[in-house]
């Protein structure tokens, strides 16, 4: 498994990184099987298992069989787990099978209140965790909190005579359940909690210019192949109400017409009810958080630890859909049972006549152009289909199972004509021919620098697998040092690269970042300027998708880009690292790199070769340096030297990198902000460079640990379970019998 990804800004920790799902065992079918098939059978199993423990959740409710499969059907079809795919957060679609499990294991900790209850419920978080979905496994943490610390509030006001068969639930008793369940999680999945949690690059969330720069490149890029991605791979603009557009699947919590009117109903007949109040109060905070409310956002981070650290809060949604499922599947529950009574009846005819009163206005606003024709069509299609069927409910004598089999129905036809399209419908992947000559150009001078897109229509998908490393990528989180020295070369030249104007240049400025980085291709929708350092390799005319307005595509080579690995000549030492950034507006690559002294003054080398008056030791031509690759996390570097000299790598400095040198460990130095250097003296070298983080080899060993344990654990139990099973079962054991029953026997016994 690769623990170091370079196919990204100047390489990147796989393991601390929340992209990687390879820590989750059903994902390693993608090194099995063809890259389409195997994510076409991980998505369509972890859906259905999804709509399958959603059911068995509801039926544990105490649902019957009509509104257990509609509360599946929705939790199954919903446009979240469409959109999520369509923006390639494959972790939180393959997370959806694991939200009832978890509202499973909450409740067995409620009935039961033993120690089996409290593993199951820790068993549950653990692909949350492998999946790198910190934050979903945040949000499910802090939702079985709140209903377990609800449950004991209400414990201690119940009356005696309503008192729990297991008895009542103790704070102690509460929170070691809850202690046994966490540490369950904790060192079960610590083989992916350690690097996440300790980060090995410090993966920070973008904030200010950073997060604006980072957005910019999040709808251009991908993990995901774009079979997923309907029309060809061009996603549709962020701003489009269509229903069709995956982006607006992904920001709303949208669970079909005619499930949001049984939730309605639901709320208005059974908003008293315990159950309902936990669902309702799920639903409101899940959407307050997803939406930034003000002023409950602010509360809510400061109040729950670590809401704060995540800057995406509209994965929140995945929550809410959650409980509209169950809520949908409540009021079918109460439709099908309580139609008859008044109060049943006034609510539903409510909930019909808002429907088309909503109707009314999305016929209001399609007439104003407020929203596309389209979307107009299609809801207000919907809104009279939900009318329908809530009429044909009330107004006809219609068996139970007949009218659930109608609801039911209705559903699966919304939600499968809206959401699942995106799924269906896409093709595969495309090369056009333009991108083929572009990447001809670029595989002709393999090896030697980055390739830096600024058009999007390079992705990292179709690059990566050819070997051609970007200087970009799309990740929640940029490695924090290599995004401040980025920065240097964005202001005057990505930006305004990514907004193409006719009949202007842009001149490119602070060049020589571009060269330290190692950017030797660029792509541009508009003509460069580089003063002569970047030569035009071609250009083609495309056609925008969906208008016949037509762009340029630039390619040009960076003739000055710095290779893998080479010999600087001299070094300029800072004592502040802030200052190194601004060097680097006039740093020359080729003539001296940047060190920090912390890093020199740890590093054990010779006091007196730090000194100014000696930096003329190491003095000597500039000499690139062969590098070969024995994979995504092992380099290898040959090379002999007549005198000491500092040797540079493009590669970004991260503390998992180990370098050896005949078996000498040799310290990696901190050069040029975020890049690595290794002092070297004197003769023949053999090196070679691994990324081993200790957060990993740790986590594997209590990872396995763990499991040893709980295995242990498993047997031992199960061999008690059927030895008293035995004992029971077996011809000696005495049976008890009635004091009435025993009394003859001994009268006889003594007579």
């Amino acid at each position: 498994m690769p623990l170091w990804n370079s196919s990204v800004f100047g390489g990147q920790s796989w393991v601390a990184s929340e992209r990687m799902i390879f820590f989750y065992p059903p994902t390693w079918i993608l090194w099995l099987l063809p890259t389409g098939l195997g994510l076409t059978l991980l998505l369509a199993s972890h859906l259905a298992a999804a709509g399958l423990t959603m059911f068995v959740f509801l039926r544990s409710l105490g649902r019957t069989l009509a509104p257990s499969l509609l509360g599946g059907w929705v939790f199954l079809l919903c446009g979240q787990w469409t959109g999520r795919a369509f923006a390639g957060h494959l972790d939180l679609v393959l997370a959806a099978p694991y939200l009832p499990l978890i509202a499973l294991g909450t409740k067995a900790l409620l009935d039961q209140r033993s120690t089996r209850a409290a593993i199951w419920l820790g068993l549950s978080f653990v692909p949350l965790v492998l999946l790198g979905a910190l934050q979903l496994v945040l949000f499910c943490a802090y939702a079985s909190l709140g209903v377990i610390a609800w449950t004991w509030t209400r414990g201690r006001r119940r009356k005696p005579e309503d008192a729990s068969p297991v008895g009542e639930l103790r704070l102690r008793r509460a929170a070691g359940l809850l202690a046994v369940a966490a540490l369950v999680a904790a060192c079960v999945s610590a083989v992916r909690a350690l690097p996440l949690l300790s980060g090995s690059q410090a993966w920070p969330v973008l904030e200010d210019e950073p997060a604006e720069f980072a957005a910019t490149f999040t709808m251009a890029t991908s993990d995901l192949p774009r079979w997923i991605v309907p029309d060809g791979g061009h996603p549709p603009e962020p701003g489009a109400s269509d229903l069709r557009n995956g982006f607006f699947w992904e920001i709303t919590p949208y669970v079909g017409v005619l499930p949001l009117a049984l939730a309605l109903l639901a709320g208005f007949v059974t908003w008293r009810t315990r159950e309902t109040k936990a669902w309702l109060a799920l639903l409101a905070m899940s959407l307050l958080y997803a939406l930034a409310v003000f002023p409950v956002f602010p509360i809510l981070v400061r109040l729950l630890p670590g809401l704060g650290s995540f800057g995406v809060a509209a994965r929140a949604l995945m929550l809410s859909v959650f409980a509209l499922a169950a809520l949908a599947g409540l009021g079918l529950e109460v439709l099908l049972e309580r139609r008859k009574e008044p109060r049943v009846q006034r609510s539903a005819w409510t909930v019909v006549a808002l429907l088309i009163l909503s109707g009314i206005g999305l016929s209001a606003a399609a007439s104003e152009d407020w929203i596309p024709s389209g979307s107009f069509l299609a809801a207000g299609s919907f809104l009279v289909l939900s009318a329908a069927v809530l009429t044909i409910a009330l107004s006809f004598e219609l068996s139970r199972s007949r009218l659930g089999a109608l609801v039911c129905a209705a559903t699966v036809f919304e939600l499968g004509f809206t959401a699942w399209p995106l799924f269906v419908t896409a093709p595969a992947a495309e090369i056009t021919p333009v991108t083929e000559k572009l990447l001809s150009e670029i595989q002709a001078d393999p090896g030697r620098g980055r390739l830096l897109d600024l058009s999007g229509h390079l992705p990292q998908e179709v690059t990566a697998p050819r070997g051609i490393d970007g200087a970009l990528g799309y990740e929640p989180r940029v490695p924090k040092d290599f995004l401040p020295v980025f920065n240097r070369a964005y202001e005057p030249y990505v930006k305004e690269a990514l907004e193409p104007r006719s009949g202007e240049l842009e001149r490119v400025r602070y060049h020589q970042v571009f060269d330290l980085l190692g950017v030797r291709f660029v792509t541009s929708l508009r003509e460069i300027d580089g003063a002569g350092l970047l030569e035009p390799v071609a250009s083609e005319v495309l056609e925008a998708h969906g208008s016949h307005e037509t762009h340029e595509l630039h390619l040009y080579r960076n003739m000055t880009a710095m290779p893998r690995a080479y010999l600087v000549p001299e070094v300029r030492i800072f004592e502040a690292r802030e200052k190194i950034l601004e060097e680097l507006v006039y740093i020359e690559p080729k003539r001296y790199a940047c060190l920090e002294a912390s890093f020199l003054e740890g590093s054990g080398l010779p006091n007196e070769l730090l000194e100014p008056a000696q930096r003329e030791t190491f003095f000597g031509a500039f000499e690139e340096v062969p590098v070969h690759k024995l994979g995504p996390d092992r380099v290898r570097i040959s090379l002999e030297l007549e005198r000491p000299r500092y040797l540079i790598l493009t590669g970004s400095w991260d503390p998992g990198w180990r370098a050896n040198d005949q078996g000498r460990d040799v310290p990696i130095l901190r050069a040029n902000y975020c890049q690595q250097a290794l002092f070297l003296e004197k003769g023949l070298h053999e090196l070679e460079l691994s990324y081993e983080p200790w957060s990993y080899r740790a986590g594997l060993w209590i990872s396995g640990a763990s499991l040893a344990l709980l295995i242990a654990f498993w047997l031992v139990a199960n061999r008690r379970a059927r030895r008293h099973e035995d004992e029971e079962a077996s011809p000696w054991a005495m049976e008890e019998e009635s004091d009435e029953e025993s009394a003859p026997k001994v009268a006889h016994q003594l007579s």
